[in-house]
């Protein structure tokens, strides 16, 4: 389906984390849910933990499983001296005595996942892995709320990097609509050298999504258009959905 890992962006944590980090509302929005589910807490694709950290740092039991080693090794670092669990795991596959209240994907991972046989394995997972009605969140770019038009290099922004360099962001997309894939390719340049990377994500709409999750033995019980709880509607730019294990 892809010529590549589909984990390009994620060889370089450090930086990683200084261009992403920060989204405090959404960190809210996950601790609030873990809070509202007592008991121990699994986020796959954690990544270097920029949202398993915070909740562990609050009180929450945390584990975290990503695929990614070398984001997983920057995430122990980052989380010494606190009580959560790095573990190295696909989230396909991922296989664990333990049962959590609540388990959770963010920065739109469920999107990674690009096959139907990829999001069913990944609903087993969660199923298997929740207690009896726990909690299921994440999101997911919502299709009608996306410009998912092909474009050319475009730039995206910037950020200043760990040696304090300000990369300049840009990049390009390609929608395979027979896929409901979006390609697109990151440059960054670095004023002394200019990266590339790929990344492939898929769409999945509403109506779809709700279908899926129904037949793999979820309830949605909410879906927001944002972390300030703003409820769905079709134009949202995402779909924030948070089920029940049935």
């Amino acid at each position: 389906m892809i010529e590549h890992s589909n984990l390009e962006e994620y060889q370089d944590p450090v930086n990683y984390d200084l261009e992403f980090d920060g989204e405090m509302d959404k960190y809210q929005f996950y601790l609030e849910l873990a809070r509202s589910s007592p008991g121990e807490v699994l986020e796959l694709a954690c990544g270097t933990g920029l949202t398993t950290i915070p909740l562990s740092k609050a009180g929450i039991t945390m584990t975290g499983v990503d695929i990614s080693l070398a984001m997983l090794a920057y995430a122990r670092l980052k989380a010494e001296g606190l009580t959560v669990t790095f573990m190295e795991g696909d989230a396909r596959t991922f296989e664990s005595d333990k049962r959590f209240s609540m388990i959770y994907l963010t920065g739109n991972a469920f999107q990674a996942f690009l096959s139907d046989q990829d999001q069913i394995d990944l609903l087993t997972t969660v199923h298997k892995h929740l207690q009896p009605h726990g909690i299921f969140a994440f999101e997911t770019r919502n299709p009608e709320g996306t410009d998912l038009s092909d474009q050319e290099e475009t730039e995206w922004g910037s950020f200043i990097d760990k040696d304090g360099n300000n990369v300049k962001v840009s990049g390009t997309q390609c929608y395979d609509a027979s896929q409901h894939i979006m390609h697109w390719v990151t440059m960054r340049d670095w004023g002394y050298k200019r990266t590339t990377s790929r990344i492939a994500c898929r769409f999945t709409d509403q109506d779809t999504l709700h279908s899926l999750l129904t037949r793999h033995g979820f309830r949605v019980e909410h879906q927001y258009a944002d972390w300030d709880k703003t409820p769905f509607s079709p134009s949202s730019s995402s779909i924030i959905s948070i089920c029940r294990k049935c």
